[in-house]
Formats: C-alpha cells, sequence, structure tokens
C-alpha cells in the first residue's frame, strides 16, 4: 500500500478524513513502512512484525504546518491497530506505545533535519519519558503527535536542528481528541569525531 492509498480503517472515520484532507497537513514518507521491507531487515519490527491484519494493519504519516505560520509544526501518525498488539483485552500493550512514540518522534527528526539522516546517522533516542493517563483501546484507531519542544534552542539563540541534545513531546489522542498517552523525548545527535 502506498502513502497515497486511505487504508478502509481511516476513510470510515470522518475524524481521520478531516486529518487527512485538512490544507494544513500534507503526507509524507514513513520510512519504517516502505511499500517493500528492506532485504537487510532494517525497519523490521514496523515493516514486517507488526505489519499484519491483526497487528498494525495500516498507518498515514504527515506533516501539520503551524497554525501560525511559523516553522514548527508537527508529525501526524494515523495508526490502525488490531488485537494482536493488546496486554489486557482491547488495549495496546504499554511496549507498542512507546514503539508508536518513537515512530512519530522519527518523523519530527527526519522532517526537521531536511530528511538528511538515516541508519547509521543521524540522531539517537536518548531518553524517552511516557505518561499513560488512559489505555489505548484495540481494535481501532490513534493519533501520534510529536513536536519540537525548543526552548532550550530559543535559550541558546540556535535552531532546534542546531543542538546536540534534541528535546520533544508526543501525544496518543483517540477519535475524540483525549489524550490517552503524554511522552517526553530527548534526542542526542553524536559528536563527530576522527579516529577511533
Amino acid at each position: 500500500m502506498t502513502q497515497l492509498e486511505v487504508h478502509p480503517d481511516f476513510q470510515s472515520r470522518p475524524w481521520c478524513m478531516a486529518i487527512i484532507q485538512s490544507p494544513s497537513t500534507e503526507s509524507i514518507p514513513w520510512p519504517s513502512r516502505p511499500a517493500k521491507a528492506p532485504a537487510d531487515h532494517s525497519y523490521s519490527l514496523f515493516s514486517r512484525t507488526l505489519h499484519t491484519p491483526s497487528t498494525i494493519p495500516s498507518g498515514y504519516a504527515m506533516w501539520e504546518a503551524d497554525p501560525e505560520g511559523g516553522k514548527t509544526g508537527q508529525a501526524l501518525l494515523l495508526v490502525s491497530m488490531g488485537d494482536d498488539v493488546n496486554y489486557y483485552p482491547n488495549t495496546l500493550h504499554g511496549g507498542i506505545v512507546a514503539a508508536l512514540i518513537d515512530e512519530a518522534m522519527g518523523l519530527l527528526v527526519f522532517r526537521k533535519m531536511g530528511w538528511k539522516t538515516g541508519i547509521g546517522s543521524g540522531t539517537l533516542t536518548a531518553k524517552i519519558d511516557i505518561t499513560l493517563r488512559g489505555p489505548v483501546e484495540t481494535p481501532g484507531v490513534c493519533l501520534v503527535r510529536a513536536w519540537a519542544d525548543d526552548q532550550e534552542a530559543q535559550r541558546q539563540g540556535k535552531k532546534w536542528s542546531e543542538m546536540r541534545k534534541l528535546w520533544a513531546l508526543a501525544t496518543i489522542e483517540d477519535g475524540d481528541g483525549r489524550t490517552l498517552v503524554e511522552a517526553k523525548y530527548m534526542f542526542i545527535q553524536p559528536k563527530k569525531t576522527g579516529k577511533l
């Protein structure tokens, strides 16, 4: 399935289509969910293991422009979930919650860094602080949002992408707009070193 195809799980939910069709959003690639899974097994968690009808059959990645016209914006990831990603009945496993937040954060970094990062380069996850506010129900659809927390960069007079430590925030919401999960994230850009 290509990014341009909208999965029936999203088509059947007006709230999903409102986000997809909003003039402030644009479809972006989801690097961890390529059309064909890489032979080297990179990105295998989302391109193979969780890419089944009963796990995470579909996702739709977008970038939402800053409503005030600024350059901040946010990464959005609509995710359709089956019932083979549960912990308790009808409740998404906490490890999958963390993995979905990590995916949205990755979209944010790719976009903010100009899509120049890739496997073995770019940023590394250093810290994740996740607060669960309510269960993410399965099967169903959720929305993951991720945006830069650029307060430290502003204090230092730098752009967010110029910082070695990058802070970001994320939420997981249901179709009623309720925040079910909140997260604070820190990425590290590895130091450029000479010889080892």
